[in-house]
């Protein structure tokens, strides 16, 4: 099984943080509905399948259109050129919080790599990392074996 270095971008935000929410424009209830509607679960038919690499692309899609920069998207894409698999996982809502989480998972096939769009990564504001009011994110790596499910 071929060896991979395995980085993760944890992100979560809050419908109690939508700027309309504090504005007053719409109610805490309709925010939330909004952003679970915008963000669905993923109930595909497995992890690392072409239907879940599109999911993670629309998903990466829509946060790109809203964030500040809108690099996410550039991001994903460019990893996928460069030979890494790219995938949004456990996309969660938390009712009790009205809070969305997920993880956008890398698997880049080595160093050079990883470090080549780690560096531009750090170059961009994807995921409103700079912004006063983002949400919270973590970053993480580690080497893993890793195989996908299904020929390219």
């Amino acid at each position: 099984m071929p060896s991979y270095i395995k980085a993760s971008v944890k992100v979560s935000f809050s419908a109690t943080e939508h700027q309309m929410v504090k504005s007053g424009d719409v109610t805490l209830e309709v925010a939330w509905a909004s952003m679970k509607n915008k963000f669905p679960l993923y109930t595909g038919g497995g992890l690392h399948t072409p239907e879940h690499e599109e999911y993670s692309r629309d998903v990466i899609k829509k946060i790109a259109l809203n964030s500040d920069d809108g690099s996410e998207l550039e991001i994903f894409d460019k990893a996928l050129a460069e030979g890494a698999h790219a995938y949004l996982e456990n996309l969660e809502h938390d009712e009790d919080t009205k809070g969305i989480s997920f993880d956008v998972i890398y698997y880049y096939p080595d160093q050079e790599t990883y470090d080549k769009l780690k560096a531009e990564f750090e170059e961009t504001n994807a995921f409103n990392r700079g912004a006063e009011n983002s949400g919270k994110w973590e970053y993480g790596v580690e080497n893993v074996n890793f195989h996908k499910p299904y020929k390219s």
